[in-house]
């Protein structure tokens, strides 16, 4: 009964969803009843009289929650750069399938890539906390990154007719470049993103938009996926899908990455100072004084990058992070339905594994769409994002081993495996909202704590680890995988199988590994003591701080 307690909306729930569907259009630019008046229409639908006139209700703007017009920005742009990402996203695919490189090799062109990434990250992340930069100049960061990185997207794909090594030689010039640019646009996003409120509540709105767009964009998704199952029909090259389907749609993902940076901030962390107590030791009383706070530019390097130890939660995540990068991955899934799945007839063609990928993902993602928009409120219900993320590993754990006893080589396999990934995608779009949630709950405790905002260092001590250790294992470990089960790329248009281990092994792998990381992830996750009451402390204690710091500016004006 408490649960569906928690469930069931309130009157005062109730009264604003009839005030926003009678009223859209002043709803989405924010506007909403105020606390007397949801009193009134709760108590009128309660005695049974007539509503309050509606031009007599609304009106009422609360300036730290986003604007439904706000969201739909962020949704508009997810859409675009979703359909963008269903190609370049195709790049392992590309690579290993239609260039045919070494898996060994490709293990080289990232480890290089990341190593030069690892010691710009800390650089990049440590000067944009020290700077403290204004939003406008965030914004263009982010602008110019959306222009450049977009476009690196889609050179280093290209073919040239260059050897596989010239095509390392190359991914390793586009990856340096975008990095070095992208660690600028990651810190300055965060930083745009936490400004946009004070509150993680509203901050966790705008992830929900945007997956939920991310969703809607699907059936444009599938496109290149479809082509490429009925290449031989079109008669059209899993490239020429691939690349010219990337070039295509680049104006929409720059456009989509530029549209995000038309945001509101209502934070100016660049003011933020912090509340010192000390005792008055005549009086023996303790006074409460405000003084500007010491920011990060004050601070030296190795100062601001131990403010992260106030930060647990991202602590675990790091933790958890070398530990699960040591299993193995197998590849795309593409690759793996290309393989493992039986053929189809559609229309009276012949249609490979590929045709089963876009009934997967379509089917699959069923639940998720339906989850998607109540996610931030499903994570509140099961008591926080920290219950969230282990109801989310204990679901990965059962259904990936469901899964791999099912396998993917008959019809049977497959509608079991896609009918287990509606729960598994829709409690992992639920744990998504609750990482970004608890990431921003946690930068607002390091705020309180040391008065510095830790969103660039955060991502520079997380890029160094990332790239230092668990992207370089990762991928050595992946494509030693494949390497040891054979797998060479370029099957389908030779016109012979995959090597018998490969087509034995990856499967398990595929479902297993994901089995031994959520364990990892829930004994890492559980070790942390943070309630929804200690997030609300934090912020009633940051905005009495901010108050307070407002009330002090126009004294000394």
């Amino acid at each position: 009964m408490a649960f569906i307690d928690k469930i069931r909306l309130s009157e005062e729930t109730k009264a604003q969803i009839s005030f926003a569907l009678r009223n859209p259009i002043r709803w989405m630019k924010g506007e909403y009843l105020s606390p007397d008046e949801v009193k009134k229409v709760v108590q009128a639908k309660k005695n049974k009289t007539p509503l309050p006139p509606r031009a007599s209700l609304g009106g009422y703007h609360d300036k730290d929650i986003i604007a439904p017009a706000e969201l739909l920005i962020f949704a508009i742009a997810s859409f675009l750069t979703s359909i963008a990402c269903a190609y370049t996203n195709k790049q392992d695919f590309l690579f290993r399938e239609v260039y045919r490189i070494p898996a060994n090799l490709l293990s080289v062109g990232a480890i290089a890539t990341n190593i030069y990434d690892a010691f710009n990250d800390p650089f990049v992340g440590v000067y944009m906390d020290k700077k403290r930069l204004p939003a406008n100049s965030l914004k263009w960061i982010c602008r110019l990154a959306a222009v450049t990185g977009s476009s690196l997207d889609v050179i280093r794909m290209v073919d040239g007719g260059l050897s596989p090594v010239g095509h390392i030689v190359l991914f390793i010039a586009c990856n340096c470049l975008k990095d070095t640019i992208n660690t600028f646009d990651a810190v300055a996003m965060r930083k745009l993103r936490a400004s946009i409120s004070p509150y993680t509540q509203q901050r966790a709105r705008v992830n929900i938009w945007e997956s939920v767009a991310g969703n809607i964009s699907w059936s444009f998704q599938a496109i290149p996926t479809i082509l490429m199952g009925f290449k031989d029909r079109f008669g059209y090259s899993d490239y020429q899908i691939i690349f010219l389907g990337a070039l295509i749609f680049l104006p929409a993902n720059i456009i989509g990455y530029i549209m995000k940076t038309f945001i509101k901030t209502r934070v100016d962390f660049n003011a933020e100072t912090t509340v010192h107590q000390e005792e008055d030791e005549t009086a023996g009383e303790q006074e409460v004084k405000v003084r500007a706070a010491e920011t990060p530019s004050q601070l030296s390097v190795k100062e601001t990058i131990a403010v992260v130890k106030h930060n647990k939660y991202f602590i675990v995540k790091t933790i958890c992070s070398l530990i699960t990068v040591l299993t193995p991955t197998a590849g795309s899934d593409l690759i793996q339905f290309r393989y493992l799945a039986p053929r189809a007839v559609v229309f009276g063609e012949e249609m490979s594994g590929e045709g089963w990928t876009v009934l997967k993902d379509s089917l699959s993602g069923v639940l998720t769409t339906i989850v998607n928009p109540f996610a931030r409120q499903l994570v509140n219900i099961f008591g926080g994002p920290l219950k969230a993320h282990q109801i989310n590993s204990v679901v990965q754990i059962v259904g990936n081993l469901i899964k791999c006893f099912a396998g993917i080589r008959s019809v049977t396999g497959i509608m079991i495996c896609i009918f287990v990934d509606n729960f598994l995608m829709a409690t992992a779009a639920m744990d998504g909202v609750a990482e970004n949630m608890l990431n921003y709950e946690f930068y607002d405790h390091v705020e309180l704590k040391t008065g510095v905002r830790s969103e660039g260092v955060t991502t520079a001590v997380e890029g160094l680890l990332k790239k230092t250790m668990t992207d370089n294992i990762g991928t050595v470990t992946g494509n030693a995988a494949l390497e040891w089960m054979g797998y060479r790329g370029g099957y389908l248009a030779d016109g012979i199988a995959p090597p018998e281990r490969y087509m034995k092994y990856v499967w398990p792998l595929a479902t297993l590994a994901p089995v031994v990381d959520s364990i990892i992830w829930y004994i890492g996750r559980a070790s942390i003591k943070w309630t929804p009451e200690d997030r609300e402390r934090t912020e009633a204690a940051l905005q009495e701080k901010r108050e307070q710091i407002e009330a002090q500016s126009v004294i000394e004006a």
